[in-house]
């Protein structure tokens, strides 16, 4: 920034020597700087405007006030000015000018300097004239130096990418940043970062970069490099490694045999291990396969699959040799299953569980309907594990059952056939083996010897393409497995052929006549066969001309050609018979008129001499109207109005010509009916909303201006603010010039939302518990925070409600969405944001939307079943809007959020023997975290930003005291879970046992009320010691006692083996000689003590040397060097910290805080008259 200071225009008398006074005028104009900043070491110049008048031969100059931080550089000018008389001295430079005979000139002086330190500086010149000066301020800041940086571990590494990561320091200069990176140090690529570029101010800035379509099980070299006006600075090389690729199976049956006839091995295992099965069933039945309607239809697809008769139990038996899963390693089995009866238990899609004692099952139908099973059985305990109720009658899903026997983690995953991810539960056991059972493993049903061999526990249905795996996959790798296919090299033939003919023809043009090869029961065709690609079908017509009668398919399994009948007179009717197909269908022929379809081996269309046709140009053959998005301006189609030329040609001219109206109306073929309100505007001269007619009937119409050119051509366009698949028509009666009455119609085409958007996310119900906090309004609208530190929303796990609208592209709702005759839905697919990388979670019956009204539904029952805040983004369920070939996705959602724990539990290690903990005795306790599914919440972590400090307190209110160290840092947490060391300290040493049961609560309110909550005996406890004598010849022990107060009195505390006094915790003093005179003469030492059942010895050592006398102990019970006995004089002891064990130990207090003392003896000595064998002490 330029700072300007500076003096008015001053006219002055100027003296100078030799001369007489004259008017002379000098003047400086306002000084500038370029550039306003610079950084040390480079150059910025001031220019002045100088003028002056009446200055004849007087001496003019202009001089610096030498200032910091620059030095003068060069002078340069302009006009009359010139740098000749420039000097320096003592720092100042000065520019001396005398004007010669002309005195009223004027001029610009530049004077450069060299920038030598950073800072603000300022440069004023001041003339010699009247000491008129001008100021200019500029920055100049600190030289550019090569930017830092540092190469940082890659994280987010997947199978097929990864997120790099650098930090660079900008240093002085605006810096760009990006990622070298490659197969090897030679790199090879070059990634801009994020972000880049860096202001020259920047501090140390994290950057990075996410890499994706690498290869599995590669190891790849990055660095991070920076560039500004210094120079280029490389990073270190870094590597990292993608996660491996996906492993060989155990077991692959793909099921694509033509038959099975019972024969062993028949059942070809795919994998190489030669596990090859044998179909069996009841009374001699045995599955079969087909191909009619695979779970991946194509040429590479899932191919054939078995077809399993549960009233017949059928299975297929795998090999005695095929190992027992799960009894020494991890396994993953995954299969296509489609079930005829979603509601019937016991449908066994892979079970080892013959003999019932032992091993496991996946299974359908057993937890309810529409729930997958993974149970296993023997190991110490059963294990039952079932998804939500996301499987219905009569579709495809793809299910994955993982076992994770080092984790002891069992996982269930189910996806649509379109590729939702529907369910995902895990479950952690705690078994102490995974159990097996040593009968045969079995595909679709139970074997014929196992106890379950009645038809209530085979599969109603069709399995396909399943494969076991002996490691328990990622869920990427079960993705990856989700999308394998395989060639179908021997495909059985089409499900059906579709013979295509419009219902109405006009004879001066032909008619388009298609067939097309079906690879499934979709009607009209979604899914063609295309191995019917070269071969041919035979075509006749009861009338006119086709352009060939026998077709060959092309590659994407349709075959098409003309009907021309020019010399038809109106009401003329040609049949069109297809049959003489290469591939046999396995379905019967379907024709296909208008938008739907139905069981016939020929089509008739009717002719008429005269009438429309939509074209995509002026002239042009009829056209097929795409696929259209709704509210979407459509391409521009022509109107053609044509009719027969005569006996001559037989060929169309117009029928129509100039402005006229035209009846245009649509019907609605799915869903049949169409909504209320004319939502199709077809713009010719103007544009008009026009008449919806339902499917099979109605006639409304709309009269629309349309202009035809001499050719009979009108142009239109049009917009539909609805969905479905519709027909537009077109009619003009007969009437003056116009003999003929003129119809026509359009194909039936798909008009596809354009999105969805997701709306009123919320609790699904507003009461005590639902929504994770009060502070949320009613009724329980989502808060949307944008960090961990926002407002929380829900329990994981617990219900919330969203409201999907299916949208056209104004952003209105398309009310035909969702009423088609195979209604459409939506699949709500979350994105974890934060906590950046942690564990994305699963989102529970994600299509779980109710009925649609109006384009909108809205589902009760989602549940996120993690900690954090998400995105949800609604998408097409099916993938493919009523077969028309696209996607649509909807506008994701803003953060949904935040996510906290539904509940904790608490576990309680009692600290002394496991049994019981002394009062004020810290003892472990953990606390963990939870979703409503009894899931542990694994990014409820301080690392993660989004545990809460918990406090812990005592849940059974026993009122003897409190309990301390009962604070939780949120810090403390890890993958939802953290521990801490409280005790509970009694108010009163004489209380009686008691049970604390350790609740947890944090500052969300989560609780742990009403959950597993751990407990722990207390018991009010002392250490006693025994006076003991003994020869003074050998050591001596001394009995030591634990005790609890049993609400009565002090008793022995038979479950103390946990308490150990170290020998150093002892202390000895007060050693008499044997005439109980004071004595250093001779020593003894301690040993430890470990309490068992409650009892202990204190052992002394003989005393060196040998004499008789007598000392002084005590336990140092606390954690200092002094004990805190009621006996003096004895030395410092390191302390055993077991403060919870003092008491009321003599007279010297009357609190209990006092450590236990004794007496030891050894010999016998005076003073004493008789030879006396002290006794022990009692108490």
């Amino acid at each position: 920034m330029l700072r300007w200071a500076g003096l008015s225009w001053l006219a002055l008398l100027c003296w100078h020597p030799g001369t007489v006074l004259a008017a002379c005028s000098f003047n400086l104009g306002a000084a500038t700087a370029n550039p306003a900043s610079v950084a040390v070491g480079s150059t910025v110049a001031i220019s002045i405007p100088l003028s002056y008048a009446g200055c004849r031969n007087v001496p003019l100059a202009v001089a610096d006030n030498h200032p910091a931080g620059v030095a003068y550089a060069s002078c340069s000018s302009g006009g009359d000015w010139t740098c000749d008389g420039i000097t320096t001295s003592s720092g100042v430079t000065t520019s001396s000018f005398t004007p010669g005979n002309n005195g009223n000139r004027s001029g610009t002086l530049t004077l450069s300097y060299t920038a030598t330190s950073a800072g603000t500086r300022t440069i004023t010149v001041t003339g010699n004239v009247a000491a008129a000066s001008r100021s200019v301020s500029f920055e100049v800041t600190a030289a550019a130096a090569l930017p830092a940086v540092t190469t940082r571990p890659a994280s987010d590494v997947t199978r097929t990418g990864a997120t790099l990561l650098g930090s660079v320091t900008s240093n002085g200069a605006a810096t760009t940043v990006g990622f070298a990176h490659g197969s090897s140090i030679a790199y090879g690529s070059t990634v801009t970062a994020s972000p880049s570029p860096l202001g020259a101010s920047a501090g140390e800035t994290a950057v990075s970069h996410s890499l994706t379509g690498l290869a599995c099980g590669t190891t790849y070299h990055y660095r991070v490099q920076a560039t500004n006006a210094a120079g280029t600075t490389n990073g270190s090389d870094a590597s990292f490694t993608t996660l491996p690729c996906l492993p060989s199976p155990t077991l692959e049956y793909l099921f694509n045999e033509g038959a099975w006839s019972g024969i062993a091995g028949e059942v070809r295992d795919g994998s190489g291990s030669a596990y090859h099965g044998t179909a069996s069933g009841l009374a001699g039945s045995r599955p079969t396969t087909a191909t009619v309607s695979p779970a991946v239809a194509g040429p590479k697809g899932s191919c054939g699959y078995g077809v399993f008769d549960r009233a017949n139990k059928q299975y297929v038996a795998l090999p005695s040799a095929f190992p027992n899963l799960g009894s020494s390693s991890s396994f993953t089995m995954t299969a296509w299953i489609r079930t005829a009866n979603h509601a019937l238990a016991g449908q066994r899609i892979l079970a080892d569980d013959q003999s019932n004692s032992g091993g496991f099952a996946v299974s359908l139908g057993d937890g309810g309907a529409g729930r997958l099973r993974f149970f296993q059985r023997g190991g110490g305990s059963s294990v039952i594990m079932d998804t939500g109720p996301v499987v219905a009658s009569n579709t495809w899903y793809f299910v994955a059952a993982v076992a994770d026997i080092a984790a002891k983690t069992r996982r269930l995953y189910v996806y649509g056939a379109g590729g939702a991810l529907l369910a995902s539960p895990s479950i952690v056991y705690s078994t102490a083996s995974f159990g097996s059972d040593a009968g045969p493993a079995s595909v679709g049903g139970e074997t014929n010897a196992s106890g379950e061999r009645t038809p209530s526990f085979g599969f109603a249905g069709d399995i396909d393409e399943l494969r076991v795996y002996p490691v328990a996959l990622a869920p990427d790798q079960i993705d990856l497995v989700r999308g394998l296919v395989n060639a179908c090299s021997s495909p059985s033939g089409p499900d059906h052929y579709e013979l295509s003919l419009p219902a109405t023809g006009i004879s001066c043009l032909p008619t388009t006549v298609t067939v097309t090869a079906c690879a499934d029961g979709s009607s009209p065709c979604t899914n063609p066969y295309r191995d019917a690609s070269g071969h041919t079908a035979t075509l006749a017509t009861s009338a006119g001309t086709l352009g060939a009668t026998t077709l060959g398919f092309n590659a994407l399994g349709i075959a098409t050609t003309t009907l021309s009948h020019p010399a038809a007179v109106d009401g003329a009717v040609a049949t069109v018979a297809l049959s003489g197909e290469t591939d046999a269908a396995s379905q019967a022929r379907q024709c296909c008129q208008a938008g739907s379809c139905s069981r016939a081996g020929s089509c008739s269309s009717t002719f008429s001499s005269a009438g429309f046709v939509i074209g995509d140009a002026a002239g042009g053959a009829p056209v097929t109207i795409p696929t259209q998005t709704a509210g979407g301006s459509s391409a521009n189609y022509v109107l053609r109005a044509v009719r027969s030329g005569g006996t001559s040609t037989q060929g169309c001219e117009a029928a129509l010509s100039g402005t006229t109206t035209v009846n245009w109306s649509y019907t609605c073929n799915n869903p049949t009916s169409c909504s209320p309100g004319n939502r199709l505007t077809l713009t010719g001269s103007a544009a008009a909303a026009i008449a919806g007619n339902p499917n099979g009937g109605g006639s409304s119409s709309t009269a629309v201006t349309m202009t035809f050119d001499a050719n009979g051509n009108a142009p239109f366009s049009l917009s539909y603010a609805d969905v479905g698949r519709i027909t537009l028509s077109a009619s003009k009666p007969a009437g003056g010039a116009l003999l003929t009455a003129l119809n026509g119609s359009s194909n039936a085409f798909v008009v596809k939302p354009a999105g969805f958007r997701l709306a009123n996310i919320r609790c699904s119900s507003y009461s005590a518990g639902d929504c994770a906090t009060t502070a949320i309004a009613i009724p329980g609208l989502n808060p949307a925070p944008v960090s961990a530190a926002g407002s929380a929303f829900l329990p994981a796990g617990s219900a919330f409600s969203a409201t999907v609208t299916a949208v056209d592209a104004a952003g209105q709702a398309v009310p035909n969405f969702g009423r088609e005759s195979v209604a459409e839905g939506v699949t709500l697919t979350p994105t974890l944001l934060w906590p950046a990388g942690g564990n994305p979670g699963t989102l529970n019956q994600p299509g779980a939307f109710g009925s649609f009204s109006a384009g909108s539904a809205t589902g009760t029952t989602f549940a996120y079943s993690e900690v954090g805040i998400i995105r949800l983004t609604p998408n097409l369920t099916s993938g493919n809007y009523l077969g028309s070939g696209g996607a649509v996705a909807g506008t994701p959602s803003g953060p949904v959020g935040r996510f906290i724990p539904h509940h904790f539990t608490t576990l309680v290690t009692p600290a002394c023997s496991g049994s019981f903990s002394y009062a004020g005795q810290p003892f472990t306790a953990t606390v963990t975290a939870h979703n409503a599914a009894g899931q542990v919440v694994a990014n409820y972590g301080g690392a993660t930003g989004f545990a809460r400090a918990v406090t812990l307190s005592d849940g059974a209110a026993l009122g003897l005291g409190s309990l301390a160290a009962n604070s939780v840092a949120a810090t403390a947490f890890t993958a939802g879970t953290a521990s801490a060391m409280p005790a509970y300290h009694y108010a009163n040493k004489l209380g009686a046992p008691g049970t604390l049961v350790l609740r947890a609560i944090d500052t969300d309110a989560v609780s742990s009320s009403g959950h597993a909550e751990g407990s722990t005996l207390l018991r009010s406890g002392r250490l006693r010691v025994a006076s003991s004598s003994g020869r003074e010849t050998a050591g001596l022990q001394l009995g030591v006692r634990a005790e609890y107060w049993s609400g009565a009195a002090w008793v022995l505390n038979g479950n103390d083996s946990c308490t150990v006094v170290p020998a150093t915790a002892v202390a000895l003093g007060r050693y008499r000689n044997h005439l109980g005179s004071p004595t250093s003469a001779w020593t003894t030492s301690a040993s430890a003590v470990n309490m068992a059942s409650g009892s202990g010895l204190l052992s002394l050592t003989a005393p060196t040397p040998t004499a008789s006398g007598s000392l002084a102990l005590a336990i140092n019970l606390g954690s200092t060097t002094a004990d805190q006995s009621c006996t003096s004089g004895l030395a410092a002891s390191s302390g055993a910290g077991l403060p919870w064990l003092r008491a009321l130990n003599g007279a010297c207090a009357s609190t209990h805080d006092r450590d236990p003392a004794a007496q030891a003896s050894f010999g016998i000595f005076s003073p004493e008259s008789r030879r006396t064998v002290h006794v022990r002490e009692l108490f």
